[in-house]
């Protein structure tokens, strides 16, 4: 793919808006796909060199039309409705906009002859992770392991994923799907509620506002910056070859939200935080967290991401500013 030109759905979003960056910078032209004109995660310099449409992903003719008006060579697809531990309240509604249009932005996709579809999964098509990948071993997680879905967000990663393996079968257009581990960044406090319990303990200090999170201190997780996960895209997006179609966005390595307040606490030393003891911080009935093995987006894509959480937080606090 010696030239291209890239669409990418949620490209304003918590971590659409990494993913539009990195583009940019590399001088890829940049097409944007949103369901809202929100360019505060973006910024202006980066707006004034994107091609942007307000565009329901969920009507294919729509999609169709930017697909050929702007002549895409590759498709990201970061648009989601953020999912739900618990009991969904809009399980239809999830299905439509995590599924369904997933599918018809693949079918489009297919039909104007684009090149790679890389499509935002989840590590929560792994379910809950227990036994040997739980506490208190932590065993990496691999693309072999099986998938389980706990909630319907889960479920229509596992879709997404399959469909898109599918639609690369029947076509030249080759398709990976990105499981991240758990991403932080700017915006997911704001955007993203319970699930920015991580961005919150960081952002908190930066404020002058103080934190407390009830319990899950013990927690491991993996922990990627937002900024290291939008490599991962397209690390990727530009390799070339995808000899596999699952690949983990992961670091590898596991962290606890206290690991993570004694990072903050290099950067705000009388930082007012509060973290009860236990796992399971995000206080769910469904437990994603654990670590994935990024062995595979190594040895494919060239892509390794940064394991130095004070590092990736004080770059958190550098986009703060």
């Amino acid at each position: 793919m010696t030239t291209m030109r890239v669409l990418i759905t949620g490209g304003l979003g918590v971590n659409g808006a990494w993913v539009t960056r990195e583009l940019v910078d590399r001088g890829i032209e940049t097409v944007v796909i949103d369901n809202r004109e929100d360019f505060s995660l973006l910024g202006a310099r980066y707006v004034e060199r994107i091609v942007f449409e307000k565009v329901d992903i969920r009507i294919r003719d729509h999609i169709l039309d930017v697909l050929e008006r702007h002549k895409i060579s590759a498709v990201v697809h970061m648009a989601a409705a953020v999912g739900h531990q618990d009991i969904d309240p809009n399980p239809a509604g999830t299905f439509e906009i995590n599924a369904l249009a997933t599918i018809n932005l693949l079918e489009a996709a297919r039909c104007v002859g684009v090149n790679r579809f890389i499509f935002a999964s989840s590590r929560a098509v792994y379910g809950s992770l227990n036994g040997c990948f739980g506490p208190p071993t932590y065993r990496p997680v691999d693309e072999t392991n099986a998938t389980h879905h706990e909630a319907t967000y889960d479920l229509c990663k596992i879709i997404g994923e399959r469909f898109g393996e599918a639609f690369a079968a029947i076509s030249d257009m080759e398709f990976a799907a990105l499981r991240f581990s758990t991403i932080f960044g700017p915006g997911k406090t704001t955007r993203h509620g319970r699930f920015g319990a991580l961005s919150k303990l960081i952002e908190n200090p930066f404020y002058g506002e103080p934190v407390t999170i009830p319990v899950g201190g013990d927690q491991v997780d993996d922990m990627i910056y937002a900024q290291e996960a939008a490599r991962g895209v397209v690390a990727a997006l530009l390799a070339p070859t995808l000899p596999n179609s699952i690949y983990n966005i992961a670091t590898g390595r596991g962290y606890t939200l206290h690991d993570v307040a004694r990072a903050v606490r290099q950067y705000y030393p009388n930082a007012e935080i509060s973290i009860g003891d236990g796992l399971n911080y995000l206080g769910s009935s469904v437990n994603y967290s654990g670590i994935l093995s990024p062995e595979r987006a190594q040895h494919d894509l060239g892509f390794s991401a940064s394991t130095d959480l004070s590092s990736a937080i004080g770059k958190y606090y550098e986009a703060l500013s």
